[in-house]
Formats: C-alpha cells, sequence, structure tokens
C-alpha cells in the first residue's frame, strides 16, 4: 500500500498542518518537538518525568525514533506555519507492531499547539493508517490524569478497554474493519 506524500488537516482555529512519514534525517524535528513540550506533556508522553534531560539522550532517542525498521511500524510527524516558524514540528506520531494485528501507539503535541483539535486528527490519520496495514488493536500506556487523552478517546468513539495499574492506564483500542473507499 502506497502512502500519499503529506496528509493535511486543519486545526479548529484554521491552521493548515501537513503531516508526513518520519524520516530517518528528521531526528532534528523531534528534538525540536521535544523542545516544545512542557513539563507535564514529557512526562504525559514518556511516562516518567523528565524536567532536565542531557541533550545527548535527546538526540539518541530522536535518531531512534527517526529509524522505525520496515515492517516494524510506522512514524509521522506533523508541521505547520507559526508565527515566526517555517514548517515547525507541531506533534508527532507513531505505532510499533508488537505482534501480527497489534500495534502499541503514542502520539504527542507541542504545548502551544495543544487544546486545538490537532490531536484527533493525527489520531484519526494513524489509526486509518494502521487499519490500512492490518491492525486490529492498538496499545498505549496512559497516565490516568492525563484528562486531555481521555476526552481525545471518548471522541473517537473507538471502542476501548482500560486496566489501571496505579497511576497508569493499559488502553487497548479495538479497530474496525478497513471501509471500502466510495467510487
Amino acid at each position: 500500500m502506497t502512502d500519499p506524500p503529506t496528509w493535511t488537516t486543519r486545526t479548529r482555529s484554521g491552521r493548515a498542518v501537513q503531516v508526513r512519514k518520519l524520516e530517518p534525517a528528521d531526528a532534528a524535528l523531534l528534538v525540536d518537538l521535544f523542545d516544545h513540550l512542557g513539563d507535564q506533556s514529557r512526562y504525559q508522553r514518556f511516562n516518567i518525568p523528565l524536567p532536565h534531560v542531557d541533550r545527548n539522550i535527546v538526540w539518541t532517542e530522536a535518531i531512534r525514533m527517526a529509524n522505525v525498521p520496515p515492517g516494524k511500524g510506522h512514524a509521522f510527524i506533523a508541521l505547520a506555519d507559526l508565527d515566526g516558524e517555517t514548517a515547525a514540528p507541531v506533534g508527532g506520531m507513531r505505532y510499533l507492531i508488537t505482534a501480527p494485528g497489534v500495534a502499541e501507539a503514542s502520539i504527542a503535541v507541542r504545548d502551544d499547539c495543544q487544546h486545538d483539535g490537532l490531536g484527533s486528527a493525527l489520531l484519526a490519520i494513524m489509526l486509518d493508517h494502521a487499519r490500512q496495514r492490518g491492525i486490529q488493536k492498538i496499545l498505549a500506556t496512559v497516565q490516568a490524569n492525563n484528562s486531555a487523552v481521555w476526552q481525545l478517546l471518548r471522541k473517537s468513539g473507538i471502542p476501548l478497554v482500560r486496566r489501571r495499574t496505579g497511576s497508569v492506564v493499559e488502553i487497548e483500542l479495538t479497530l474496525g474493519p478497513v471501509l471500502p473507499e466510495a467510487a
């Protein structure tokens, strides 16, 4: 299945966002995105406190995340023009295949672009992409107090199962079948 070169979406405020597959050369975009996540967003994305991280670790992880091996999953970067920044990284998402038909997923939206519908748009793109490639279940680990992700999942209408352990919740989303394209 061939991917489009980019997907275009708009936030509730009307900002145009281009989403494309992440490439190995995009590690710098991931570092920039990480730099625009506040302490709370980092904690909610990585499930550990990351207030002061060694830059070498940030770069090493960005390089690793930008290099998803073929057949192991897919990663995407969302870019938008912001005040003073052209094609700034505003979000990222990926899913890694953990078993046939099953993948673990994550999404991050930079702090100054949150609460504008971007997370919902990225989730829809990622889930459609995964579904088109035979993924039937998406797994994620979420902070129990991450109200934004719970609202995002509720709006998506996708059936989910939750298993709470302490402050984290393991979720399992069940994706529906691939729908034929309208003629």
